[in-house]
C-alpha cells in the first residue's frame, strides 16, 4: 500500500483514502460556492474534482463531480456544455463493471430527463431507448414497466415530430399492457386514448374511432371524465 505524508501533521495515510479526501474538499468547495450563488468558483472546484478524480483513477468521485459540474453549468444557462458533461459522465457510470443494471437506468432515465425539460425530445428519446434495453434485461418484455417506458416513447416521438416511431411505440405499450391488464385498466386506456389520438391526426379516422371506443370502456377515460 502506497502512504502520504500529511504536511505538519507528521502522519502518513493510504494514498487512497487521502485522494478520497482531497475529492470530498474539493466537492464540498464546489457545493458550498454553488449555494452562495458562486456559480464560476462552483464550476472550477467541480472540474478541478473531475479532472483530479480522473488522474487518481477514482470513477464514482469523477461522476459525482461530472454531475456537480453539469448541474452548475446548467444553473448558469449554459445547456449546451451542461449536456456534454452530462454524456461524459454516463461514459464514466457505463464503464463501471460493478454499477447495477437498476442504477445505469436511473442514470439514463435522469439524463433524458434534462432533455426533455429543455425541449430536445430527440436527445431524450435516445436515452429512454437505452433505459428500456436495461429494464427488458432485468424485468423481461412483458411488465408494466416495459409498456410505461414505451408509452413515454411514444410521447416523445410525437413531440419530436417521429409519426412512425410513435406509432410503433405506441403498439408496442399495447401488446405489453394488453398481456398483463384487464381490458378496462387505466393504464391500457391511457395508451389507447393516445393511440387513437394519433391515427386520427394522421387521418386514420376509423381506427382511431375503434381505439377511441376501447379507450372509453377503460377507467383512464371514466377517470378523466
Amino acid at each position: 500500500m502506497v502512504f502520504v505524508l500529511v504536511a505538519g501533521l507528521g502522519l502518513a495515510i493510504p494514498l487512497a483514502s487521502a485522494a478520497a479526501q482531497s475529492c470530498a474538499t474539493r466537492l464540498d468547495v464546489g457545493q458550498a460556492a454553488a449555494l452562495a450563488g458562486d456559480l464560476a468558483v462552483a464550476e472550477a472546484a467541480f472540474t478541478g474534482a473531475a479532472a483530479q478524480a480522473e488522474v487518481d483513477g477514482m470513477p464514482d468521485c469523477r461522476a459525482e463531480a461530472l454531475a456537480e459540474l453539469s448541474r452548475t453549468l446548467e444553473s448558469a444557462g449554459r445547456i449546451e456544455a451542461a449536456a456534454t458533461v452530462l454524456e461524459d459522465r454516463l461514459a464514466v457510470r457505463r464503464s463501471d463493471l460493478e454499477l447495477s443494471r437498476s442504477d445505469l437506468a436511473l442514470d439514463l432515465y435522469s439524463a433524458a430527463g434534462f432533455y426533455m425539460e429543455h425541449g430536445q425530445p430527440n436527445e431524450a428519446a435516445t436515452h429512454l431507448e437505452a433505459v428500456l434495453l436495461v429494464d427488458i434485461g432485468v424485468f423481461g418484455p412483458e411488465h408494466p414497466l416495459i409498456g410505461d417506458g414505451l408509452l413515454f416513447l411514444a410521447l416523445l416521438y410525437e413531440e419530436a415530430g417521429r409519426v412512425v416511431d410513435a406509432r410503433r411505440s405506441y403498439e408496442g405499450a399495447l401488446l405489453v399492457y394488453e398481456k398483463i391488464f384487464p381490458a378496462d385498466h387505466a393504464d391500457l386506456g391511457r395508451a389507447l386514448s393516445g393511440y387513437a389520438a394519433l391515427l386520427a391526426q394522421i387521418g386514420e379516422v376509423e381506427l382511431a374511432a375503434d381505439f377511441a371506443a376501447r379507450a372509453a370502456a377503460t377507467n383512464f377515460v371514466q377517470a378523466e371524465e
